[in-house]
C-alpha cells in the first residue's frame, strides 16, 4: 500500500539522495514547497511535492526511483497527493509541467483527471481543479 509522508531533505534515505542527485532534479529548495516521500511498506521509493503553493493553488512534482517505476505507485501517489491539496490544504487548482515526450508522466496525470492547457516547446501544461476532482471517501 502506497502512502505519502512528509520530509525534509535530512530524512532522505542515502539511496534515494544518490538516485535522485544523478537525475538533476531538485526537491526542496524553496520554502513555499511541501515535500512527502512515497512509501510503500516502510520503504521511501519517491518524492512527490507541492512546489510554488499558494492559498489557492500549487505546482506538482514527482520522482520515483527506477525499480519502482511502471507499476502504478506515481498514479496512486499522485491521487493521494490530490486528496490531500483539495481536502486538507483547501487548494482549488493544481498544475503539473511536463515534457511532451514524458509519456509514462503523462499517462499519470491523465490518469488523475489533469486536463492539457497549453504546448510550449517541449512541454506540457495540465491543470486538475478541484470541482472537477470528486474527492474520493
Amino acid at each position: 500500500m502506497i502512502t505519502l509522508i512528509r520530509l525534509t531533505e535530512s530524512q532522505l534515505p542515502q539511496d534515494i539522495q544518490i538516485e535522485l542527485l544523478t537525475t538533476g532534479l531538485k526537491f526542496f529548495t524553496t520554502k513555499n514547497q511541501i515535500c512527502y516521500g512515497i512509501r510503500l511498506a516502510d520503504r521511501i521509493t519517491g518524492l512527490i511535492a507541492l512546489g510554488n503553493l499558494t492559498a489557492q493553488s500549487a505546482d506538482i512534482s514527482y520522482w520515483l526511483a527506477k525499480s519502482y517505476r511502471g507499476q502504478g505507485y506515481a498514479k496512486k501517489a499522485l491521487e493521494l497527493l490530490i486528496e490531500r491539496a483539495f481536502s486538507e490544504l483547501g487548494l482549488i487548482t493544481l498544475h503539473a509541467v511536463i515534457r511532451a515526450d514524458n509519456q509514462p508522466s503523462l499517462a499519470v496525470v491523465k490518469a488523475n483527471r489533469f486536463k492539457l492547457v497549453l504546448k510550449v516547446g517541449g512541454y506540457n501544461e495540465y491543470v486538475c481543479h478541484r470541482d472537477d476532482w470528486q474527492i474520493k471517501k
